[in-house]
């Protein structure tokens, strides 16, 4: 687990050095349910909502599905149910109109 999450910061501080892309989206996104495994829920939660900001500038509706998905495993994860499935039904939502369907099931 250790080399795992040494490899996420690693490219979480590589892809901070530059504008905000697809790619920065991801590993904020990413960064999330990572931070609720510490946990340290509160950063999770502020990661997850830079990165659908970005992805709802970009127009990328399955990565805001993605976004919505992971911020519901860091509400989850912080007993905050209602929250949690709100997040997950509009991620739902999203991932069914893009046909993002593992996502989906997931979420």
């Amino acid at each position: 687990m250790i080399p795992t999450f040494w490899s996420h910061l690693r490219a979480f501080n590589l892809v901070e050095r530059y504008p905000p892309t697809p790619q920065l989206s991801h590993v904020w996104a990413s960064h999330g349910p990572a931070m609720a495994l510490v946990p340290w829920l509160g950063r999770g939660e502020v990661y997850v909502n830079k990165s659908l900001e970005i992805r709802k500038e970009m127009g990328d509706v399955c990565a805001q599905g993605q976004s919505l998905h992971y911020m519901g495993d860091v509400l989850f994860a912080g007993a905050k149910y209602d929250e949690c499935i709100s997040a997950c039904r509009e991620a739902v939502r999203l991932l069914e109109r893009t046909g993002d369907f593992w996502e989906r099931n997931m979420a």
